[in-house]
């Protein structure tokens, strides 16, 4: 069975590579890139621009992609260059065109988008919308038996038919048994069974199971569907939907809600992991022990409520609890995380105060502590789960060789944001952080990248290439771990232990850390 279960893995893997490959490849598709790829054996960044209107950050994301899976490719010598040379792997490059050729994918999304709507009955699916999708579990079939590209293909085409309705039904929290609109239902079911999940009596078979328990690691991936629906859109400058908002002020490019319910769901397993630090801290000496606990970027409050319970149950600290009492402040700068954090705490009869606050901003933020609760932020042990990476860019005040580089893609609002821009900029913002977190420290839960080349040379064995593409699509700034630390380091903070490293310390895309 555990064969099984790393079979299945690398699968999950690959599904959520797919949701972001499929969309990626055509957005530029339709803009004309791929078959300007076609015609040239290598090229530069500029000779697209020269030829094509479209944002050059928006369009280095998406490079990037297609170098971590093998579309393109590049001198391992210019993989730190801002100006590298792009070589084509045109096998692989027709192999994509004949799927997206033969394939109404952006169909598919339209319908995953208006999912609830669907099933509910609120809208009626008049056309021939789903015959094309139905053409597409065929069309699949065609790339099982061929090269590696085209089996890892195969995957990524069935994780966008897959992951979506995974990720609905369990953020709705519905079976697909119960679905009354007789056409999604039995898409769903075709849809199951042809990846395996259900057997002819609808039943989930192991590898359902296997899937089924794990339903929450395709919610972040598939909250970026709006995105990724428009990333033509986005990358011919047309419209930017990271940064418009609707008329209640919610975000266009993500299913928020989703995304929150995904995070907390997925992430259980490391916030686990973090229960030694906080065991340590909060069993110390109770006059050197924090007054509590602030998580910035709380999200739905999943972390708060673990470390509260963790506190209570197996520390020092819970013998004392009457005399100083411990205070949970959740601060998030989007209001569905702030009503799902508010409400899970709430429901569990956990004191707490949640705030909007914004981590690239930390000195506002205890402002608002000091005069609105007359607390301050460093007598807190402070904490956040992969947040940095989703700072808001500021231009660096002063630009230092730090003889720090990375291979990362970055952007902010269509403008590519290098190498040097990126490092200063997040030495600043530790910067920032440290006179607050002094006293007691910080706990920092992180996504990391890796080089392309460990990308593709670890298909189905990492979550880089999918969280490349979401998060660098909606500007955020994912960085390799090594590079990570010597920005935190430059910032004036220490590790206090060794970090914790996920999968491994040959590819570690998460890491915890506390830092002094």
């Amino acid at each position: 069975m555990t064969s099984d279960n790393n079979k299945y893995r690398k699968q999950l893997f690959k599904h959520l590579d797919g949701i972001t490959i499929i969309p990626t490849t055509l957005a530029i598709n339709q803009l004309g890139i791929l078959d300007f790829m076609n015609k040239h054996s290598s090229f530069y960044i500029d000779d697209i621009i020269n030829n094509h209107t479209v944002s050059k950050g928006y369009l280095n994301i998406a490079l990037r992609n297609l170098l971590s899976i093998d579309i393109l490719s590049i001198n391992n010598l210019e993989k730190y260059s801002e100006n590298k040379q792009y070589h084509v792997n045109h096998k692989n490059l027709n192999s994509i065109k004949k799927a997206l050729k033969n394939n109404n994918f952006n169909n598919l999304i339209s319908i995953y988008l208006d999912f609830e709507n669907i099933i509910n009955n609120k809208i009626i699916i008049k056309d021939n919308r789903f015959d094309l999708i139905y053409d597409i579990i065929n069309n699949i079939k065609d790339f099982q038996k061929d090269t590696d590209f085209d089996h890892n293909l195969y995957y990524y085409i069935e994780g966008l038919l897959l992951g979506p309705i995974l990720s609905y039904l369990g953020f709705l929290n519905i079976s697909f048994k119960t679905i009354e609109n007789k056409e999604m239902h039995e898409l769903i079911t075709t849809i199951l069974k042809s990846s395996g999940l259900i057997d002819y009596k609808l039943e989930l078979t192991d590898k359902g199971i296997f899937f089924n328990k794990r339903i929450t690691s395709y919610g972040v991936t598939t909250s970026y569907l709006p995105l990724l629906k428009n990333l033509d859109q986005l990358i011919s400058k047309k419209d930017n939907l990271v940064w418009r908002r609707d008329d209640k002020g919610y975000e266009l490019h993500v299913n928020r809600k989703m995304n929150v319910w995904g995070s907390g769901g997925s992430h259980e397993f490391y916030f686990k992991k973090i229960d030694n630090i906080i065991r340590d801290i909060f069993n110390k000496d109770i006059d050197t022990q924090p007054r509590g606990i602030i998580d910035i970027g709380c999200g739905d409050g999943t972390f708060l409520k673990h470390c509260y319970d963790i506190i209570i149950n197996e520390t020092l600290r819970s013998k004392y609890i009457e005399k100083y009492p411990l205070k949970l402040i959740g601060v998030d700068i989007n209001k569905a995380a702030r009503i799902a954090s508010r409400r899970k705490l709430n429901k569990n009869n956990i004191d707490n105060i949640i705030i909007n606050g914004n981590i690239s901003d930390p000195d506002n933020l205890n402002k608002t502590l000091k005069h609105e609760y007359n607390e301050n932020l460093d007598s807190f042990i402070s904490t956040r789960t992969f947040l940095d990476h989703n700072r808001i860019y500021a231009k660096p005040k002063e630009i230092k060789n730090y003889n720090i580089k990375t291979t990362g893609a970055f952007c902010y609002k269509g403008n590519l944001v290098n190498n040097t821009q990126i490092i200063n900029n997040l030495i600043e913002h530790f910067t920032n952080w440290k006179k607050h977190v002094n006293k007691h420290g910080l706990i920092i839960l992180e996504l990391h990248t890796i080089c392309p080349e460990l990308i593709r040379d670890n298909i189905g064995s990492t979550i880089a290439c999918a969280y490349d593409t979401t998060h660098g699509f909606s500007d955020q700034y994912l960085i390799e771990y090594d590079v990570f630390i010597k920005c935190v380091e430059y910032a004036g903070l220490r590790l206090e232990n060794d970090s914790i490293l996920f999968p491994n310390k040959n590819i570690p895309t998460i890491s915890i850390n506390y830092f002094k």
